[in-house]
């Protein structure tokens, strides 16, 4: 399988990627999941075999959720978006975007929130969804935010939670996606 190799300076990278940038390489989600290749600092093997060179220290990481949650009163892991970079620069720092599809099937819920864990500790930036009073009650709510984090192992976690005794609330597996953008440097 060839790959195709693509320069890229930092001032290139944003969220999404811009695809004028790739060349041979399926551009869909899934296509995005990345792994490091072969362990060298800046390079991303995609799925479909092309390689985009990163500036030495950038890695971006593409997490689809892998299964429903249904909530309750406390945040709880999204299954599927977590990840763990280790970092070595001086000041690492990781640019996250979640995007979470609230879903609330029947009504009784209040709100339906959504939160980044860093290392165990959920931020108090939230993404919110207000309950309207109807059954099937479905949006996308995005949260975007730079965390600086310290060298070493970091882990983060796309989290929610609902409030209200009633209802059922979900973040249904179809459209919730975190992508985040390390910066180690």
């Amino acid at each position: 399988m060839a790959y195709t190799s693509v320069a890229w300076k930092p001032e290139d990278i944003r969220f999404p990627i811009p695809l004028s940038k790739l060349t041979a390489m399926d551009t869909g989600i899934a296509a995005l999941d990345t792994i490091l290749s072969g362990g060298a600092n800046g390079n991303i093997l995609v799925k479909e075999g092309g390689v985009a060179q990163f500036a030495s220290g950038i890695f971006p990481f593409f997490n689809n959720t892998s299964g429903a949650l249904t909530l309750t009163t406390a945040f709880q892991d999204v299954p599927g978006a977590t990840r763990t970079v280790t970092t070595t620069g001086s000041n690492p720092q990781v640019l996250v975007v979640a995007m979470f599809d609230f879903n609330g099937a029947t009504t009784g819920w209040t709100q339906m929130f959504g939160c980044i864990n860093i290392n165990g500790s959920d931020n108090g930036i939230v993404a919110i969804k207000q309950d309207v009073g109807v059954a099937n009650d479905r949006s996308c709510h995005t949260l975007t935010h730079v965390f600086s984090v310290p060298a070493g192992s970091n882990t983060i976690k796309m989290r929610a939670r609902k409030t209200g005794a009633g209802g059922t609330a979900s973040v249904p597996v179809t459209d919730s996606i975190m992508t985040s953008i390390w910066f180690d440097l």
